[in-house]
């Protein structure tokens, strides 16, 4: 008799439990129905990111307007405001679990995940998101930093990176290559001039030092700076200077002049490697620079490529002003 009690007693206790889980889970889940935003805050009030792992973090701060990474370089604004709008984006799903052994299954414990995201502005925290296991295609189990109820969302690990490479601004390198009037490099001294232009096609380059029968090639001038210009780095080397950069006897130098700036490029070979190293005089850092895209700039920027003789078959489009 007593035994049975003691069974009684024991599963009146599990349904307790149960219904107190049950009516804590509800509370908990209440308002956020299927189809709301998992995440509450404004993408433009946002000044601060801050993304973990197991091992490492990173933080992204808005400065005057520019996302910077922690030393200073930086960051893609593209990516940052592509990440903002995933954030505001995420909805509720339908509840996974909402208890303590579901959330150390799911990599969703203060100490255990494998992404751990907070938003802030001015110290102040906006939101915060712990991202676990994966679940299924391009969703993850995820849950709200103000609750321990599971959900599935469509986000990934690799939304999150924690890399200072994965957020570096790889087009910082980047300028408009109409806006390019003089460009000096091995003995030459280019120029055009845009006033009176109509702003349809640009003006010709011109040269004042060539001999009788040369002329610029102004197609194959216009395609070299365009390669230039939209050159992006590999990597960034940091802001000190090694031998290894091969700078000291440079693989080429160029001075531009564009707008209201200038800008000088030195490249040089980085040793034991293919690639290339470059220094530019408006920043800090020394950049790496991939062969494949470093090596088609340096075979063009040469006088037998730019200049060519009046009665070249191949310079028939040489003096026309490139739209």
């Amino acid at each position: 008799m007593k035994k049975n009690i003691y069974i009684l007693t024991g599963l009146v206790l599990i349904q307790l439990a149960l219904i107190v889980t049950t009516w804590k889970g509800n509370i908990e889940l209440k308002g956020h129905i299927p189809g709301s935003r998992l995440l509450n805050f404004e993408t433009a009030v946002v000044d601060t990111i801050l993304i973990k792992d197991s091992e490492q973090e990173i933080q992204l701060t808005k400065k005057d307007g520019k996302w910077l990474l922690p030393d200073s370089f930086p960051a893609d604004p593209k990516k940052v405001d592509a990440l903002l709008g995933k954030l505001a984006e995420l909805q509720y799903s339908l509840p996974v679990a909402t208890s303590a052994p579901a959330l150390r299954r799911f990599k969703l414990e203060e100490n255990n995940f494998e992404r751990y995201l907070q938003l802030l502005e001015k110290d102040k925290a906006l939101a915060e998101l712990y991202l676990g296991t994966g679940a299924g295609a391009r969703q993850s189990h995820v849950r709200n930093g103000k609750q321990e109820a599971v959900f599935t969302a469509a986000i990934g690990s690799y939304d999150l990176p924690v890399s200072e490479d994965n957020w570096q601004d790889g087009e910082i390198l980047q300028l408009d290559r109409t806006s390019i009037t003089a460009v000096e490099t091995k003995g030459l001294k280019l120029y055009r001039t845009f006033s009176g232009n109509d702003n349809k096609k640009l003006p010709a380059w011109q040269e004042d030092s060539l001999a009788d029968g040369e002329r610029i090639n102004q197609q194959a001038l216009n395609d070299t700076l365009k390669k230039l210009a939209v050159l992006r780095f590999a990597k960034v080397l940091g802001t000190t200077e090694m031998p290894k950069y091969g700078l000291s006897e440079p693989a080429l130098s160029v001075n531009l002049k564009y707008q209201e700036s200038k800008r000088s490029y030195i490249f040089g070979k980085l040793h034991e490697s293919e690639d290339f190293v470059l220094k530019i005089s408006d920043r800090d850092e020394f950049f790496q620079i991939a062969s494949s895209s470093a090596e088609p700039i340096l075979k063009q920027f040469n006088r037998e490529h730019l200049i060519t003789n009046r009665d070249d078959p191949d310079n028939s489009d040489s003096t026309k002003s490139q739209k």
